[in-house]
């Protein structure tokens, strides 16, 4: 029966993809030394998330669905850290949710994050959340010869690669995922947004796929 229940949760996101998503394209920024990204299924890593997030639309949808921004972080990282560990693109996938203080400034903040995750973690690798960013955009067509337009939900953010032994970022990504937006679906959208995302960060780890069109 639970195996029943994925397949056919599974088969609902996929027909939901199907529909309503656009083309996405990685921008991956190696460093130079690093020609390759050296990461196979024995490799371990440690998600963290930076809780600035700019939201440029969809501002009402977004509270309510994500009362604190730490919360879309948070829900963010439990979904990338389950896919990447159901796709084995990593042995052992852990998070660090911790948020900065009210009034602690952000950089100094992700400062010491940084640095204590680099001095205290075993993880091969830290994958770093930032620049989140949900906007949207109108998409105008013809349709029987009469104008039509199409709302499109997207986030935006970008995945820093850190290898643990160098204490040095090796990689960045930028990761979008877009979706289309239905009536009174403003919410839905946002989380299709970063679930498509999230798919995407994934497949690109494991496999270095750079455009997805559903």
């Amino acid at each position: 029966m639970k195996n029943t229940e994925c397949f056919i949760t599974s088969l609902i996101v996929f027909v939901i993809f199907s529909s309503c998503s656009y083309t996405s394209v990685y921008q991956p920024l190696l460093a130079k030394q690093y020609p390759d990204l050296n990461i196979n299924e024995a490799s371990t890593v440690i998600i963290t998330g930076d809780d600035d997030i700019k939201i440029r639309d969809f501002i009402k949808p977004f509270n309510k669905e994500y009362p604190q921004s730490n919360d879309f972080v948070n829900n963010y990282i439990d979904e990338l850290s389950a896919l990447l560990v159901s796709k084995k693109v990593f042995s052992k996938v852990y998070s660090d949710k911790s948020a900065r203080p009210d009034k602690a400034n952000r950089m100094s903040f992700l400062e010491q994050k940084e640095d204590s995750l680099f001095n205290m973690t075993h993880a091969d690798y830290i994958i770093r959340i930032t620049n989140i960013e949900v906007s949207s955009s109108i998409v105008r067509e013809m349709q029987n010869n009469l104008p039509s337009h199409t709302t499109i939900c997207k986030l935006s953010l970008h995945l820093q690669i850190f290898e643990t032994k160098m204490h040095q970022k090796i990689m960045e990504i930028v990761d979008e995922g877009n979706t289309m937006v239905g009536t009174f679906q403003k919410r839905s959208a946002i989380k299709r947004a970063a679930t498509i995302s999230i798919y995407h960060a994934a497949d690109y780890l494991k496999t270095g796929k750079t455009k997805f069109t559903y």
